[in-house]
């Protein structure tokens, strides 16, 4: 019985045991599915919860397996998210560190890859401590955080995040104080700039950033004095708005006349300890500026043709600082009078026979004399200088001074004509002394002077040939009909120049004498005359070296150049057109700018090479190159070969078009890539199967001939499936063929269906198979027959 028992349970094992075979047999050819490791790290993903390894010793055993950072921009985020939530003076300094490292991080990465941080927390760190430095004064490290603009602005130009710009005469970005922000912008100052600056063009590094939202050029007009210049730069990508201000300060030219002219200005008196005298003589249009001599503030006057309101003393007037030129300097500015109405000195007329209408009696020190000496027809002349005044002003003693007396021109009034001029009171408050008319000198005939206009780069001499001559006023003027030479020479200390032409007119402009080679010419002196048409040549200075420097970048394209580089170049080519202009004097300059240009050529940094489109192309090259033909495989190798030689040697811009045509050529191979034929040795083989048979022996060949009509070869290898269809349809089509009969056939012998095997189709191991069965037919044997043996016990 106990045997009987065990022999069922064994029967039973192996029931079960045989019943899980099949399915560890499927399990065999499973691949097995590798989990997550404490060093490979596992994420939390939709999904994937169950993978996570729990870790001991951590919070609970729950604990997951936290993502492993990977990215630059990851790890870019952390150090913003690790930013203090709160900015303080304790923290300051280790702060700035921290945005330090940030922006040296965020440099090295892509404009795609800076879109994807959250700044909310750098650009708050950022704002605080900015207010911290405003109330503390300054903050550790700040110096050196703003010293980071150098690398912050001077990313590559092509970079997506550059804000960077270029203004004349600022390079460097180290130029620049602020940190960007609009509390606190770029900063940099542009002192004494060219009065002939009248507008400057801001152009952004990155030609696709934009200024003030616009283009990424801006140009501002400057006003004289000083110019503030604010303005914003979004970068090329978005990613980054930057403030900038410009303190530019564009300085007035000089004036052409410095000094207010003798015989311009004259005064009126004041009364005894009143302040109503006056300067007169003002021009409406013009700025004065006026002090007491000796005093220290300067007082500016426009739109007035006098100045009022002075005590009698001394003043200084020069011109004064206009909408479009400089102030007078101070010692060029002129003394004028202002005497008292009760201290006034004679004016006396000492001449024999000479009259003087309407000649003042006394005058005050400063105060403006007209002088109408009437002529008879006997004394009456032509010329302006017709007649000498000798005009003295007589101290105490024995000390006097001439006065310049300034001629006002003839007048005739009823038939009487008269000589007209004026003089100012010399700047004497002694009661003592007087104005005495000493002596009038009438010429017997009429004088004429060579004027010396257009004498800029001149020196003109008058050799008189013929005739005579007379000083008036150190003025030499020449008898009429006297013959005198005109010499001119170039004045060296002006400029280096030659003197080709020149010509003497008269007042009317009728040419009175020409010099075709600039040679001393001679003329006759029937009137006044005038040098003018003076034709030079100048004599420049040696260019030789500066050109052969411009001959090497001639033709180059500067913006292959780092813009740092290139920038510096442009600032020494601002200059070589001034520099063009120089005379032989300056040779000196010229040589010394030289080397810099020479420097700044040398200097030149070509880019980095723009491998994208090269990059991109090697991304699509195949994987697997065996479905190719061999000739269009080796044409993609030699192509991709080149086009990694360039990347490998690190091509500059110098070199672009050659990368691009390598980039041309690797998208020409890739496009050309062929397929090779698909394998017909099935197709041939049925074809020739069928082509061994005799279509006559068969009741319908058509089926076979279709199907090796059918045959396409054409077909490449990522087809082969369908030619292995087409052999397969000839192979059926054989299959199906009927021979026909020669005689009738014969029945044959029934056999029972129930008795005939079909043979299944195999589909693993027979052997196996056949085993599991009869190892089943064993145990229900065995089961069975212990069965039967019970219930035969229980019916005896």
């Amino acid at each position: 019985m106990g045997k009987k028992k065990k022999l069922l349970k064994t029967l039973i094992s192996l029931v079960i045991v045989l019943a899980l075979l099949p399915c560890t047999a499927f399990a065999a050819n499973a691949v097995e599915e590798t989990r997550c490791t404490l060093n490979e790290g596992c994420t939390l993903d939709t999904g994937h919860e169950g993978e996570c390894t729990t870790v001991s010793g951590a919070e609970s055993s729950e604990t997951p397996i936290k993502k492993t950072i990977t990215s630059a921009t990851e790890q870019v985020q952390v150090l913003i998210n690790a930013l203090p939530d709160t900015i303080t003076a304790e923290n300051a300094e280790s702060t700035m560190v921290q945005i330090t490292a940030i922006d040296e991080a965020r440099l090295k990465l892509t404009g795609e890859e800076r879109k994807q941080l959250v700044l909310d927390k750098y650009t708050a760190a950022v704002s605080a401590l900015d207010t911290l430095g405003d109330k503390s004064g300054s903050i550790p490290g700040m110096n050196t955080a703003k010293a980071n603009n150098a690398s912050i602005l001077s990313s590559p130009a092509d970079d997506d995040a550059n804000v960077w710009v270029v203004i004349p005469y600022l390079t460097d970005p180290g130029e620049y104080s602020g940190t960007g922000t609009e509390n606190d912008p770029y900063y940099a100052s542009l002192a004494y700039r060219s009065s002939k600056t009248d507008k400057i063009t801001i152009e952004t590094m990155n030609p696709a950033a934009k200024i003030n939202g616009g283009s990424n050029k801006y140009t501002v007009p400057l006003a004289y004095g000083f110019n503030d210049i604010r303005f914003t730069v979004t970068s090329a990508d978005a990613s980054c708005t930057a403030f900038y201000y410009v303190k530019w300060q564009r300085t007035k030219p000089s004036r052409p006349v410095q000094q207010i002219l003798g015989g311009t200005l004259s005064s009126i008196p004041a009364a005894d300890g009143a302040s109503d005298g006056k300067i007169i003589g003002l021009l409406e249009e013009e700025y004065y500026d006026y002090r007491p001599s000796g005093g220290a503030k300067w007082t500016t006057v426009n739109g007035v043709t006098e100045i009022t309101g002075l005590a009698s003393g001394t003043y200084q007037v020069k011109y004064g600082e206009s909408e479009s030129q400089q102030a007078s300097s101070e010692y060029q500015a002129t003394t004028v009078n202002v005497g008292s109405t009760s201290q006034q000195m004679p004016v006396i007329n000492k001449t024999s026979g000479f009259v003087f209408a309407d000649l003042p009696s006394q005058a005050a020190a400063g105060q403006r004399v007209y002088l109408k000496l009437a002529l008879n027809d006997d004394t009456w002349v032509k010329g302006d200088r017709g007649l000498t005044i000798m005009l003295y002003t007589r101290g105490n003693m024995t000390a006097s001074s001439a006065c310049t007396i300034y001629f006002d021109g003839y007048t005739s009034e009823n038939g009487q004509k008269y000589y007209n001029a004026h003089f100012d009171m010399t700047s004497t408050y002694n009661a003592n002394s007087s104005v005495e008319i000493e002596a009038v000198t009438l010429t017997t005939k009429n004088y004429y002077r060579m004027f010396p206009s257009d004498l800029k780069y001149m020196i003109m001499s008058v050799k008189q040939e013929s005739g005579d001559s007379t000083s008036i006023s150190n003025e030499l003027l020449y008898s009429e009909g006297s013959s005198v030479t005109v010499e001119l020479k170039v004045n060296q200390t002006m400029g280096t120049r030659v003197l080709k032409s020149f010509k003497i007119k008269s007042k009317g402009g009728t040419v009175a004498a020409e010099s075709t080679n600039g040679a001393p010419v001679s003329v006759s002196m029937t009137e006044d005359l005038y040098v003018s048409d003076i034709v030079t040549d100048t004599i420049y200075a040696d260019f030789t070296a500066m050109e052969e420097q411009l001959e090497r970048i001639k033709g180059i394209d500067l913006f292959a150049y780092t813009d740092i580089t290139r920038v510096t170049l442009q600032e020494r080519l601002a200059l070589v057109k001034p520099m063009l202009e120089l005379t032989q004097k300056d040779q000196k300059l010229v040589d010394d700018f030289v080397p810099t240009l020479q420097n700044a050529i040398d200097g030149l940094v070509p880019k980095a090479g723009d491998f994208t489109e090269t990059n991109r192309l090697m991304g699509e090259i195949p994987q697997d190159l065996s479905a190719y033909t061999d000739k269009t495989t080796t044409a993609l190798e030699q192509a991709k070969a080149g086009a990694q030689k360039a990347i490998d040697e690190a091509w500059n811009r110098l070199r672009q078009d050659e990368i691009d045509k390598l980039a041309e050529a690797l998208e020409k191979a890739i496009a050309g890539l062929e397929y090779k034929e698909a394998d017909y040795t099935l197709v041939d083989s049925a074809i020739e199967k069928a082509n061994k048979l005799n279509k006559v022996d068969y009741k319908d060949f058509s089926g076979v001939e279709k199907a090796i009509a059918a045959v396409d070869r054409t077909k490449n290898i990522t087809e082969q499936k369908e030619v292995d269809a087409m052999a397969k349809a000839i192979e059926d089509a054989i299959a199906k063929l009927e021979k026909k009969s020669s005689s009738p056939a014969k029945k044959l012998p029934k056999t029972n269906s129930s008795n005939t095997t079909k043979n299944p189709p195999k589909t693993g191991d027979n052997s196996n198979l056949a085993l599991y069965v009869i190892l089943l037919i064993l145990a229900g044997s065995g089961l069975g027959g212990t069965v039967i043996g019970k219930m035969k016990k229980r019916m005896k």
